[in-house]
């Protein structure tokens, strides 16, 4: 009888510890289909890693400070950058236009890359006096280490109008729109106002931020 007992002792602990597996398995599977959201506005808010499970992208209207929080490691938050006062996208009623371009992070080798987007308010207007107070918006990548850390690999300036630089998010020059990641290239649909004939497509390496341009337009602009 004692031999019996410890046997369905032994049966009850091995069937809570299944329960708690299979419970597990679900609440990280119904977390990370929630994270899963849909574009709005030509961005995600949220991006599923394979390392640092849902990250979440957050503009802070008090510190005026782009933000990634992930979920593993719990609530671990990264500054992209702080934007200063003046120069604050929620002026312009921008932020609703930052976010990440991809659902998931790009793998190149064994690192995760996470092209996103930030804005900035700016008042310096072109040569010919067009552009006045305007926006500038910005192309981050973040890369994350093995333990789910944040790091920015670069950034880049792509579009301005003070620049003379957009990109039309009705473009239909490109399949795929005016932005969209390919492989280990992130790609931009550019013209050059007021010259629209001018129209450079630019794939930029998500790894070091190498810039080509598809059509051999150069726009000097662009360089850091």
């Amino acid at each position: 009888m004692q031999n019996i007992s410890k046997t369905i002792k032994a049966f009850k602990l091995i069937g809570l510890l299944l329960l708690g597996v299979m419970t597990s398995t679900i609440v990280h599977a119904t977390q990370n289909e929630m994270c899963l959201d849909k574009k709005k506005h030509g961005v995600y808010q949220n991006t599923l890693s394979r390392t640092a499970g849902c990250i979440s992208f957050h503009f802070d209207h008090k510190s005026n400070a782009v933000l990634l929080t992930s979920s593993q490691p719990q609530n671990n938050k990264y500054t992209v950058i702080k934007i200063s006062p003046e120069r604050s996208p929620a002026l312009n009623n921008e932020v609703e236009h930052m976010g990440f371009f991809t659902q998931k992070p790009i793998l190149i080798g064994n690192t995760e890359y996470i092209p996103l987007i930030y804005s900035m308010r700016t008042h310096s207007g072109s040569f010919n006096g067009e552009c006045g107070s305007g926006v500038e918006d910005y192309l981050a990548v973040i890369s994350l280490t093995s333990k789910g850390h944040f790091k920015k690999v670069f950034s880049h300036l792509v579009s301005s109008c003070a620049q003379s630089l957009s990109y039309d998010d009705n473009a239909i020059r490109q399949p795929n729109g005016a932005v969209y990641v390919q492989d280990e290239y992130i790609y931009f649909d550019w013209y050059i106002h007021p010259d629209f004939e001018k129209a450079p497509i630019g794939k930029i390496h998500l790894s070091d931020g190498q810039i080509e341009y598809v059509d051999g337009i150069k726009n000097q602009a662009l360089k850091n």
